[in-house]
């Protein structure tokens, strides 16, 4: 009869992994959040509120980190792709809050830039190191 532990989604998890999967999301968020405070920079058109780089970083980090947990076992750069990709739908809040369709656009492309360049690096680092990230 197979253990219970060998079949559960959570079996393959290590501390080990898990470690280094959260050190990833952290440099991940690290660079996606400065590249995206820049972009915010360049006019005043594109302005945030105050709470916006906050939630980022706290809401942006858990998405990652269940996104990079579900596509585990997905090719790095299809794994960066995914990830970018539920990034820029989450754009749809900000046509919802009232921004312009331009600025959501925009932005949909910028995010996702700046994610899937430092994840696809993370995560090809990772994959020739043989370090498992979650």
């Amino acid at each position: 009869m197979a253990r219970l532990s060998n079949t559960f989604f959570f079996s393959s998890f290590t501390s080990s992994s898990v470690l280094y999967g959260l050190l990833a999301v952290s440099i991940i968020m690290v660079v996606f959040v400065g590249l995206d405070y820049v972009a915010h920079s360049f006019s005043e058109e594109y302005a945030v509120p105050s709470w916006y780089f906050t939630h980022k970083i706290i809401y942006g980090s858990l998405m990652m980190v269940a996104a990079l947990v579900m596509t585990r076992h997905v090719a790095p750069f299809w794994r960066s792709v995914i990830n970018a990709s539920i990034g820029a739908f989450l754009q749809i809040r900000y046509a919802i809050m009232g921004f312009s369709t331009d600025f959501v656009v925009l932005f949909a492309f910028v995010h996702a830039a700046a994610i899937v360049v430092p994840t696809w690096i993370v995560l090809m680092v990772a994959k020739k190191h043989d370090i498992q990230l979650f």
